[in-house]
């Protein structure tokens, strides 16, 4: 079978580290075989796959496959919009210039995390994974909206697929990062998880979801989820779903290494939600500020860390339209 669609692959050289090399040669050879007439672009500098996807469908593509792991999904989604304004405000998704509101991306796994593929049910292979570009089925998916503070202190906006969180996961990314990506993905969340709780301090933050009262208290995390997982495979939103227009918000209260290690199975298993210290929510909009202005938190964005609170996002339903 061939794609009907017309169809771009984009690929992150970077992803998976030298040793992906050979597995991207190979990706490339069997689109090809799928897509006689598609194009391959490579992404060149981190950031690259907004521009090169935002370019693909302003020339007419349909579909747009990319081949990387949550850092390069986040990227592109942010593409398939003109602009993406620092803060919704009353407009919600009307704010948003879609190039065009029928086309569609194909997740292709070919990164360290992988947590977004998780959520969505594809397997590892990234060579498996283009057998849904054939055919025309697609579904929508919802995307946040995130107004923070960028790292050069100013006010931001961005969109995300999976999720956004604040707090030590932000540290855990910075050390994921730092490591080069020379270790499997699990195992390098894990490790810089473990390093980044000998680093970090819980910080007093006030979470308000929607019209409801605020919470206020020390905290490890907050994850606002549209997907399942995060941090390389924990499941820290098990309710999550991609297009019910709804966050899954899961606070990790006052809590340390200890219970990190006592309940780390439950995290990876899906089991967090009703352990003491951790409470979950709904909500479509979420605000999110230190109770202290000068205490910095950092926000980690689809695997990236990208800026610090105060943020406010925001659900834009059905916003993507995946393949399927």
């Amino acid at each position: 079978m061939t794609v009907v669609m017309r169809t771009a692959l984009v690929v992150n050289p970077r992803s998976g580290g030298k040793k992906s090399d050979r597995a991207r040669r190979a990706l490339v050879e069997a689109f090809h075989g799928l897509a006689p007439d598609g194009e391959v672009a490579e992404t060149r500098a981190d950031g690259g796959a907004r521009g090169v996807v935002n370019g693909l469908l302003h020339a007419g593509f349909e579909c747009v496959a990319v081949a990387g792991g949550d850092g390069s999904l986040n990227e592109a989604a942010n593409g398939f919009f003109d602009e993406v304004p620092v803060s919704m405000g009353e407009g919600g998704a009307a704010a948003l210039r879609a190039v065009n509101p029928e086309a569609c991306m194909a997740v292709v796994p070919l990164g360290t995390g992988g947590d977004f593929r998780r959520t969505a049910g594809l397997e590892p292979d990234p060579i498996a994974a283009l057998s849904l570009l054939t055919g025309t089925s697609t579904r929508p998916c919802d995307l946040g909206h995130v107004s923070y503070v960028d790292r050069e202190d100013r006010l931001a906006g961005r969109l995300f697929l999976n999720i956004a969180s604040f707090g030590m996961s932000g540290l855990v990314d910075e050390y994921v990062n730092r490591s080069g990506r020379a270790l499997p993905g699990s195992m390098s969340f894990f490790l810089s998880t473990v390093r980044a709780f000998m680093d970090y301090r819980n910080v007093e933050v006030e979470v308000r979801m929607d019209s409801a009262a605020p919470t206020r208290k020390k905290m490890l995390t907050v994850a606002v989820a549209n997907g399942r997982f995060f941090g390389g495979g924990m499941e820290v939103a098990p309710e999550a779903v991609t297009d019910d227009g709804l966050f899954d918000v899961t606070i990790l209260g006052d809590l340390g290494l200890w219970d990190f290690t006592v309940h780390s199975k439950k995290l990876y298993g899906g089991k967090i939600l009703g352990l003491e210290g951790v409470d979950h929510g709904r909500a479509r909009r979420v605000e999110i500020a230190t109770v202290d202005s000068a205490a910095r938190m950092l926000m980690d964005l689809d695997g990236e860390p990208v800026g610090r609170l105060p943020a406010t996002l925001t659900v834009l339903p059905g916003a993507i339209r995946l393949k399927s």
